[in-house]
């Protein structure tokens, strides 16, 4: 029998016992090895369905059938190859030659002509608990005012990116965290139960709200207002994203927006050193609790690339982490989420 002591209360531990990084590893390969023993098919030890064969960087990574599996009978194929693409037109350009049977991603472009699964064609569209949103660098002077960050937010029709930018494979987020997460009960939509007041629903009050604030901030339809750069990495939807943002930031508030396009090697690198004005940035949850998108914005934390810091902020969050009482905690992280919404500490988009 596996048992698991926990140091302190944790009402959602069956939650993380899911993801992935509780998944079982064979402790005398990863010590022998170090971190190299998850990119060796020779130590990559695993109990899964299928085993490393072999890992060619920038190029594929093939799997076969591991005899060991538990279950090895039901495992109907003998090999699994991922070919390694980020460039989504090259990984869709394999797929209509047949190089690849399966591709997570299409160019943003060819999304109209695609037919839906439901209507007969190959093109699906699943549901992910996740959340789009735009990283303010907190660390730069002229991101030190909420009224700045409130009025980057409010100046972008969501609906707009969602719908025509994204189109219609996102929902406009209001909140950081979306569809598919529970509140307290296990049951009812933890978004039900967030302030959504900040955010008018009509875009044109929306974009009054902006100017608004900008000029209170002292930068009337962008006067004085320094030129800034929104860093992006070039796949999916981003590079269109960007462009609007640029456009709408010059219209609704007068703000220069310089765009860096930069490749995916190099992006969270940047990111993470803080290297950036405004960033793309997104979280898909590890499990379904809001913690594993809230706790992003602690001080300190590792993927707080914002910087954002409030200790209020960090006192709810760690009640959250510690009760054992689930409507405290639930309650601790509604507060939470208000906090750095009404902050604007982070942009969600869709």
């Amino acid at each position: 029998t596996f048992v698991v002591e926990l140091g302190q209360p944790c009402t959602y531990f069956e939650k993380i016992a899911a993801f992935v990084t509780l998944s079982p590893v064979q402790q005398a390969s990863v010590e022998a090895n170090g971190e190299a023993w998850s990119v060796e098919p020779a130590t990559y030890i695993s109990n899964g369905p299928f085993r490393m064969k072999e890992w060619t960087p920038s190029s594929h990574i093939t799997f076969e059938k591991n005899p060991y599996y538990w279950n090895a009978a039901a495992v109907m194929l003998d090999n699994l190859k991922f070919v390694l693409m980020e460039d989504s037109t090259a990984a869709y350009t394999a797929y209509q030659t047949g190089e690849v049977l399966f591709i997570k991603d299409v160019p943003t472009e060819e999304i109209p002509s695609l037919t839906k699964a439901e209507n007969g064609g190959d093109f699906y569209v699943k549901p992910i608990m996740g959340t789009y949103y735009l990283n303010i660098n907190l660390e730069h002077e002229q991101f030190q005012d909420a009224r700045v960050r409130k009025a980057l937010s409010l100046a972008i029709d969501r609906d707009h990116v969602a719908e025509v930018l994204m189109q219609g494979t996102y929902t406009a987020a209001a909140n950081l965290i979306g569809p598919g997460i529970t509140d307290a009960d296990g049951k009812s939509a933890y978004m039900d139960k967030s302030n959504t007041e900040y955010l008018p629903a009509d875009y044109e009050t929306s974009k009054k709200m902006a100017q608004e604030a900008l000029a209170a901030a002292g930068y009337p339809n962008g006067e004085g207002f320094p030129a800034i750069t929104y860093s992006t990495n070039d796949a999916g939807y981003h590079k269109v994203v960007a462009e609007y943002l640029q456009q709408c930031y010059q219209e609704v508030l007068g703000i220069t927006l310089n765009v860096e396009v930069v490749e995916w090697g190099s992006f969270t690198p940047l990111r993470r050193a803080g290297d950036y004005d405004i960033a793309r940035n997104g979280w898909s949850f590890d499990y379904n609790d809001p913690s594993s998108m809230l706790e992003l914005f602690m001080t300190g934390n590792g993927n707080n690339d914002g910087k954002y810091s409030n200790p209020e902020y960090d006192k709810l969050m760690e009640t959250a982490r510690t009760t054992g009482d689930a409507n405290v905690r639930f309650d601790s992280m509604h507060q939470a989420e208000q906090i750095i919404m009404d902050e604007a500490g982070a942009i969600p988009v869709a």
